[in-house]
Order: C-alpha cells, then structure tokens, then sequence
C-alpha cells in the first residue's frame, strides 16, 4: 500500500524509473510502466552516544582516512585499498579499514585476514598504513572510531551505496567524508 524508503535519492529512483514489457504470448508491448505506489522517504535520525576508546587499537599515523564496508563487489573496498596504497605509497597516512566478509565470527576473521595479505603483497612496499578492524562494535565504540583524533575522513568509493549508514554517522559525529557525489548520502 505504501513504500517507505530512507532518502529522497530512493524516492527519486522509485517515482522516475519506467520500464518497457513486452508479453511472450501476445507480442504487446507496454512502455511507461511505472511504480503507482505512494512513496515516503524517512530519514535516520542523529543518534548520541558516548565515545569509548576502542581497546588494542594503536594507529602509528598521524593522519588516517577511515573505511567502514562489508568485503564484496558493489562496496569496493578492494579498490579502496588498492587506490590508497598507490595514492600515498610515499606518505606516512593510514587507513582503518573497518570490515567482514559475511560474519564477525573467528572462522571470516581468518579469511578477511587472508584476503588483506594477499592484496597488499600484491601492492609492494610502502610508507602507508593498512590497519584492519574486523568484529563487532558496540555504538559507543563506532562512536570513538569517528571521533577518534587521528582519523581525519571517512572514504566510501562504493558502486551505488544507497543511503551509506557509515557516512551519515561519520558526518553527524563531524568526521569529513570523501565520497562520490551520487546516491543516498547526497541527501546529507
């Protein structure tokens, strides 16, 4: 009866998207097919939380850009890492990257890790950083990570984030986001 989606940018893609059909058994075909639903976009809201340090974390970096993503093609984060470690192979910059491949159990920590390896043996030597964060975090604990004061920007260079959760909390704790300029976080 009614979509509820959480950015203007969905709503928009909803309400302007047409499709063309066409009947296997008939051959007519029908252009302009349209969602005729009404939609609401309903953003987050801000939430407040205490920052807590995050214990075991110690960041050489003076200066680190943070990245928070599942490991999987449409968040592409392998790039991310990729593009950094080229960008600042001469420079003392880290990056936290705050990650999974399916699960926070021990069994995707050994593959994540695995996976980080094999990536950045395959980038060479560098000056940069590549710190992983892998498990969960409490709200006050993602709260100490944007805040902390050596990350200095969140970066999400993924395919079609949608509303980007990481990003809208990174901006309403102050923290600076590199980011492209489409989909749902353009709304904040």
């Amino acid at each position: 009866d009614h979509i509820i989606v959480v950015s203007d940018h969905s709503k928009n893609v909803y309400e302007t998207t047409t499709a063309t059909v066409q009947d296997t058994q008939t051959g007519q075909v029908i252009e302009g097919l349209r969602c005729e639903t009404p939609i609401t976009a309903v953003n987050y809201p801000v939430r407040h939380f205490e920052a807590t340090p995050l214990e075991g974390v110690s960041l050489d970096c003076d200066f680190n850009f943070l990245a928070i993503a599942q490991m999987g093609p449409r968040k592409n984060l392998d790039n991310t890492i990729k593009w950094f470690v080229e960008e600042f192979r001469d420079t003392e910059v880290g990056l936290v990257v705050k990650t999974n491949i399916a699960k926070d159990c021990h069994i995707d920590y050994e593959h994540t890790v695995a996976r980080f390896r094999g990536m950045l043996q395959t980038l060479g030597e560098r000056k940069c950083k590549v710190y992983l964060l892998h498990g969960m975090l409490s709200e006050e604990e993602m709260t100490g990570l944007y805040t902390h004061d050596k990350i200095k920007a969140l970066v999400s260079i993924s395919h079609g984030e949608g509303f980007g959760l990481p990003m809208f909390e990174a901006a309403y704790n102050g923290l600076p986001i590199v980011t492209s300029l489409w989909s749902g976080h353009t709304d904040f």
